[in-house]
């Protein structure tokens, strides 16, 4: 759904509920220098991360993973950490 978004308008929009956790994966290019994002919300905080994945680019689709908190702890890395956004 939000890929078909991003497809037809490049400024799209995903709403995710309580509790969830999404993941986009976009592939950069390699002379990229920044990266640009825009999140609102109403009347809540909400947690942000940004975390990058040093590998060698095996496709230009951009993947879109949206799972509960409770799927989130248990796909932590064995190494401990977490590549959730």
């Amino acid at each position: 759904e939000f890929k078909d978004a991003v497809r037809k308008e490049k400024d799209a929009v995903i709403k995710i509920g309580s509790g969830e956790t999404v993941t986009v994966r976009v592939p950069t290019h390699e002379d990229g220098r920044c990266i640009f994002w825009e999140f609102a919300t109403d009347y809540y905080d909400i947690g942000f991360g940004l975390y990058f994945e040093w590998s060698q680019v095996q496709s230009n689709t951009v993947t879109v993973h949206v799972s509960d908190s409770s799927e989130e702890e248990e796909e932590d890395g064995e190494d401990g950490s977490n590549r959730k956004c």
